[in-house]
């Protein structure tokens, strides 16, 4: 059984990840499809409107695809740790500027924002091996459903 402290770090990273897609589902339709909101001007076309907000969601996936792989091969050559410190630092980066960019009212911020996340994001496969390296054949499944 490994150390349940040593768990802590790497399910946190997992939780962050999942909130980092999730967090901005409630507040982007808001943001895109009232012309009030400030974010598009208010005589932007409601396709126009559907569009760019597909796309603002879809950023974050479709920019992990490409990145988890990257911070995968990193975490082997340079160690978990490192990799797991770097990429939240990335995703609080994204997070922030994708914070100034709803209270700013600036879609370059929040588009930055959002690609920063999900390049730095992907950070769930480089956890799931850090726990697979720490848990034992006893303990991995229960670990993993954690």
């Amino acid at each position: 059984m490994p150390n349940k402290k040593a768990l802590i770090p790497l399910l946190l990273a997992v939780f962050v990840d999942l909130v980092g897609f999730s967090i901005v589902l409630p507040v982007l339709p808001g943001l895109f499809l009232d012309p009030a909101s400030g974010i598009l001007p208010a005589i932007t076309p409601y396709a126009t409107r559907t569009i760019l907000l597909g796309a603002l969601l879809g950023l974050y996936p479709l920019i992990q695809i490409f990145t988890a792989p990257i911070l995968g091969a990193l975490a082997d050559r340079y160690g978990r740790k490192p990799v797991l410190v770097l990429s939240f630092l990335g995703t609080l980066a994204g997070y922030l500027l994708f914070g100034f960019g709803v209270v700013t009212g600036h879609l370059w911020m929040l588009l930055v924002g959002r690609l920063i996340d999900g390049a730095t994001g992907g950070n769930v496969s480089v956890a799931q091996a850090a726990i697979a390296d720490l848990s034992d054949a006893k303990s991995r499944a229960k670990n993993f459903g954690l």
